[in-house]
């Protein structure tokens, strides 16, 4: 352990923070289920899935809120105020583009959706379970194998979130033949990329605090 890690050792901190984001972190993996079953399911559910997305990132924002209020006035945090602000913005983040790939859906009365779409939409579900358990291993500030595993899977998901992108958005533009139908879709395949890219950032970002205290 260097000098900075055991003098953050041995400063008494408030720990709140790392319940918010387990609180957060779980929220992204309820609005990620959501999202599967709003892809995968009849239409016959979706008002019922609009509006629990919408709860959803409601509860987000309150989370959010708690963390924000926490950094602005507690003295001594577990580790840098700015981080612990950032990965909760992030962490959010997650969930508000998950609720907007909902409200396109429901906007744009898109009905019949492209196999990718299910695939894209269960990487994100996956990465949301990585990304909680994550979390819930961040408050021991351990760069353990766990750790690593996790972000490792995670960046791998993003790797694979990538090319279904690619692919999907290439393919669109073969095989459709509608331009206002091509754009609401391409507007679908971009936020579910940046759902990963954000959660991919958390991960990041996580990583960076716990190899500064290892």
């Amino acid at each position: 352990m260097n000098l900075n890690s055991l003098f953050q050792a041995l400063v008494p901190k408030n720990e709140k923070c790392f319940g918010w984001f387990e609180k957060g972190t779980k929220n992204v993996v309820l609005a990620s289920e959501c999202l599967n079953q709003l892809i995968g399911g009849d239409g016959s559910k979706r008002m019922i899935l609009f509006e629990r997305m919408k709860n959803l990132e409601l509860k987000g924002d309150e989370i959010t809120d708690a963390i924000k209020n926490e950094v602005s006035t507690v003295f001594v945090l577990p580790f840098d105020r700015e981080e612990v602000y950032q990965l909760a913005i992030l962490i959010d983040d997650v969930v508000d583009d998950i609720h907007g790939i909902s409200k396109r859906v429901d906007l744009y009365k898109i009905h019949q959706f492209p196999a990718v779409f299910s695939d894209m939409s269960s990487i994100i579900h996956l990465t949301a379970i990585e990304l909680l358990e994550l979390v819930q291993d961040f408050k021991k500030l351990r760069y353990n194998e766990a750790a690593r595993e996790h972000i490792k899977t995670i960046q791998e998901y993003e790797r694979q979130m990538d090319h279904l992108q690619e692919s999907a958005i290439a393919n669109l533009f073969e095989t459709g033949s509608d331009p206002i139908e091509i754009i609401k879709i391409q507007e679908v395949f971009t936020i579910m990329a940046k759902a990963q890219k954000h959660a991919g950032e958390a991960a990041s970002l996580i990583e960076a605090v716990l190899v500064k205290f290892n």
